[in-house]
């Protein structure tokens, strides 16, 4: 989940600035708990952090990799950008204090 705390209201340029954080549910407690937290038996560390993106749309795609373990050939679905070459807006999920902002304005198009 993101958990999002708001940061500022500019009222002048009608608009907010938001800072996103992970959260994981835990099942056993029911109770959020922030990723990347390496000090809570709880949290879970993403090495490589999830990438969070902007006004794209994801894609499932079929994944085949073998298990280390049992030296077998394993499938899955997974997900991932419909455009490979976007840049991510935030990374979040390997430390507990990983977060990013976002803008959203209130302004009407002309």
């Amino acid at each position: 989940m993101l958990k999002g705390s708001l940061v500022n209201f500019n009222v002048e340029r009608r608009a907010l600035t938001v800072v996103w954080s992970g959260l994981y549910l835990y099942n056993a407690t029911k109770e959020a708990v922030y990723l990347g937290n390496v000090d809570d038996e709880n949290s879970i560390v993403f090495p490589y952090g999830i990438e969070t993106y902007r006004d794209l749309s994801s894609v499932p795609y079929n994944v085949t990799y073998t298990w280390h373990y049992d030296n077998q050939t394993y499938w899955d679905w997974s997900y991932g950008t419909d455009n490979i070459t976007a840049k991510p807006i935030g990374v979040i999920g390997m430390h507990v204090l990983d977060s990013f902002d976002t803008d959203i304005t209130f302004t009407q198009k002309r």
